[in-house]
């Protein structure tokens, strides 16, 4: 018999709610609801106390004014595992919940059964793509924002995604290391106009995102004189 999970739910409608606990704590396994609220702040409320959730199933939309979307996800992330649910039709702003920390995200479509396999293997930290995932990450790849830069920015950006740090990167175009800085803060500005970086800024997540994305072909650099 699998482990028991503590699993919180984050959802604002009484009957999804109900649903999800009926499937996740019925025999055999059943597993242990720490907490259900209808806001994120109910749910930092309720776990000042007792145990902490392994994983946490926020809907993607709260009404009433509190913490929801993007900056739900991303107060959450950082200390669970979370389990996104949606009727977001909209693929970016799923790519962007997908970004921000969401291990998954599942359409409020889908059965309890089905919730309750996603989130059984989200606590054991297996690798989870749903149907919902590659439709979004497709998406992503696909989508291939055009991002503007000057010649010597496209250099920079080239060696940057080379993995070069700043040192080497001054080194090579024998120029100063303020001068690297400066471009690659201009190349940053940019891909956060493009959304292909979180508006929030943390220079080694950049780097390393930057070198992602180029890899997978998330935008296409181009010289802003080759615009029309």
């Amino acid at each position: 018999m699998p482990p028991r999970l503590k699993i919180a739910i984050v959802d604002d409608a009484p009957l999804t709610r109900d649903g999800l606990i009926r499937a996740l704590t019925r025999e055999p396994g059943g597993h242990l609801i720490v907490a259900e609220t209808a806001t994120v702040e109910a749910l930092d409320q309720a776990l000042t106390v007792g145990p902490q959730p392994d994983v946490v199933i926020l809907d993607l939309r709260l009404p009433g004014g509190g913490l929801t979307g993007i900056p739900a996800v991303e107060h959450l992330s950082g200390r669970f595992r979370v389990v996104l649910l949606t009727a977001e039709e909209r693929t970016k702003p799923l790519l962007q919940a997908l970004r921000a920390g969401a291990v998954t995200c599942r359409r409020k479509s889908d059965t309890a059964d089905v919730i309750r396999g996603v989130t059984e293997a989200v606590g054991r930290g297996d690798e989870v793509i749903s149907q919902l995932d590659a439709e979004t990450m497709s998406w992503a790849l696909n989508a291939s924002p055009t991002v503007p830069f000057g010649c010597r920015e496209l250099e920079v950006l080239g060696l940057l995604c080379d993995g070069l740090n700043n040192k080497a990167i001054a080194s090579h175009l024998r120029v100063s290391d303020n001068t690297v800085r400066n471009h690659i803060n201009h190349i940053y500005h940019a891909l956060r106009k493009a959304e292909v970086l979180p508006a929030i800024a943390d220079s080694a997540k950049d780097r390393l995102l930057v070198q992602q994305a180029h890899q997978d072909g998330v935008f296409s650099p181009v010289r802003r004189g080759d615009l029309t």
